[in-house]
């Protein structure tokens, strides 16, 4: 009855990702997960659920060439989407309820899709943030630019993320004060990159202590 009556929403380009059910049958509750199932339209999706009645259904971040061959290696991997789980048993917060406790980690989860949006040009046409059912939620990126990258440059972006990359080990730095956009004088910190080429400059502004504020 609910599949029957509810809109099924489906993920960007659901025809390239492998999908996976856990069904009401007689194993259930165990967890035994049906996989390398794929569909090629959003009506087929909708019937076999709707026929099929799962308890959860599950797609893959990944994108496959073949979706439903029977192993990784068949399926032949496209891409991926960029996940970040915001999860508050994860985050230095504390709360006093449930309700207190989503709030808190929404906060949070506001303050990641901002960095996304300003540091990484990531539009928010390709930012997702879905409820993960418990105790946080789920952004997933589906911008073109990071969905190719491999394990090694997704975990630079994590690291870059938590704080853990020093900008400054790649750049010789310079100081001193300029005219900030707003007419105030501003401290800044230089960073002049390594002559490769023509080479590059990066200014990261920053307001001094006696700026006055904009």
């Amino acid at each position: 009855e609910y599949y029957q009556s509810t809109s099924i929403q489906l993920p960007a380009s659901f025809e390239k990702r492998e999908w996976g059910f856990i069904f009401f049958d007689e194993s259930f509750p165990e967890i035994v997960m049906r996989r390398h199932k794929s569909f090629m339209s959003a009506r087929e999706t909708a019937d076999y659920i709707k026929t099929m009645v799962p308890a959860h259904a599950f797609h893959s971040a990944a994108y496959y060439m073949y979706p439903g061959a029977p192993t990784m290696k068949e399926k032949g991997w496209q891409g991926a989407d960029l996940i970040f789980d915001i999860d508050a048993d994860h985050l230095p917060i504390k709360w006093t309820n449930y309700g207190d406790m989503l709030q808190k980690t929404k906060e949070e989860l506001l303050k990641l899709t901002d960095f996304l949006r300003e540091d990484f040009a990531i539009d928010e046409d390709n930012i997702e943030i879905v409820f993960s059912g418990g105790r946080g939620y789920h952004i997933h990126v589906r911008d073109s630019r990071v969905i190719g990258l491999e394990s090694p440059e997704r975990r630079e972006i994590v690291d870059y993320v938590k704080g853990a990359i020093d900008i400054g080990q790649f750049f010789e730095k310079k100081g001193g004060s300029e005219e900030g956009p707003n007419g105030h004088k501003k401290a800044y910190k230089r960073f002049e990159g390594p002559k490769y080429g023509e080479g590059g400059t990066l200014i990261i502004w920053f307001k001094s202590k006696t700026s006055p504020q904009s």
